[in-house]
């Protein structure tokens, strides 16, 4: 719409001039204008330029002319000291986008902007962080950190991945992907392995990672770090035997062992937790003893020899893992 510059003063006279013409009455005048009351009261403290439209309505009406000193602003007169005006605001907000500091604030608020409306992030083609439940402390949060320090790890800060065999484990997996959407209300994808029978429970989601990570679980190579049960497990009995259940789930076995003495033939059933982390398998053996179980350290395996102890463990600890729970029921009812 086209504006008016009058000399200073002159627009506030005009306007005036009119309004006594009109007796007064600004809310009329506003109607002749198609204005506000209040657009027309800044015309007057000329505080805004009024436009040529709204002046011909009136000089026709009232008969007032319009000051010779008026004249007609160019399109788009002001978008230039508009422009000015937003590129200081947002120098104020975000800084100088052309040093690394301004750049660092505008990502910061892009990213504050997309984590607010992921639809928008989206749509725009960003990747943001996946919005997670954050579980309090639980035996099934207990059992989880067992079953990633048995087969799973963190390979970096985006991404927590569990192995199993998908011919022995393949009802497991089930239960594995069921377990992190219960606790995270994520959902994860199984990568099958060429040429063999391993497999890879992958859940993706930076928010995760760095839960886990808050939790006592470390990124990269568990032998190579020496990885161990996270202090927060000791604190309830409850804790102790999940991630046990979640441990011996994931790197146990369970087999008959047989062996001959002195021409005779014997057989017991064993229990063997395998790991190549000494700290762990310390561990795994002190949360044995303290449930009172005889369990015996050897080398990298940590083992329970009687069937009476696997009868305990059966009883006390249980399994999740259906390839276990069938290998303990046939040796047990035979």
């Amino acid at each position: 719409m086209a504006r008016l510059l009058f000399s200073k003063g002159k627009q506030r006279e005009f306007l005036i001039r009119n309004r006594s013409k009109l007796a007064n009455n600004r809310i009329d005048m506003a109607k002749i204008c198609n204005v506000h009351p209040r657009t027309l009261y800044d015309w007057e403290r000329e505080k805004f330029k009024m436009d040529q439209e709204s002046a011909v309505k009136l000089e026709k009406l009232t008969g007032i002319l319009l000051p010779k000193t008026a004249n007609l602003l160019p399109e788009f007169w002001n978008c230039s000291s508009a422009g000015r005006l937003g590129a200081k605001a947002r120098r104020i907000l975000y800084g100088n986008p052309g040093t690394p500091e301004g750049r660092r604030k505008g990502g910061q608020r892009t990213i504050q902007i997309f984590t607010q409306n992921p639809g928008l992030a989206k749509k725009r083609g960003f990747i943001t962080r996946k919005i997670i439940n954050y579980p309090q402390k639980c035996p099934e949060l207990a059992e989880l950190f067992g079953i990633i320090l048995g087969d799973g790890g963190l390979s970096g800060r985006h991404q927590l991945t569990i192995s199993f065999n998908n011919e022995t484990d393949r009802e497991y997996s089930h239960y594995l992907k069921g377990l992190l959407r219960k606790l995270f209300v994520l959902d994860s994808y199984i990568h099958y392995r060429k040429n063999n029978n391993g497999a890879d429970i992958v859940t993706s989601s930076s928010n995760l990672v760095d839960f886990l990570l808050r939790h006592g679980l470390v990124i990269g190579n568990k032998v190579k770090n020496q990885v161990d049960i996270p202090d927060w497990i000791y604190k309830k009995i409850e804790y102790q035997k999940a991630c046990l259940r979640g441990l011996v789930d994931t790197d146990g076995s369970f087999y008959l062992h047989k062996y001959s003495s002195n021409g005779k033939n014997y057989k017991y059933l064993k229990l063997c937790f395998t790991n190549a982390s000494i700290p762990l398998l310390n561990s795994v053996l002190r949360i044995f003893k303290r449930l009172n179980f005889n369990a015996y350290l050897q080398g990298d395996h940590g083992s329970i020899y009687s069937k009476s102890g696997i009868q305990k463990y059966f009883r006390e600890i249980g399994t999740h893992n259906p390839k276990h729970f069938n290998k303990i029921n046939k040796f047990l009812l035979n």
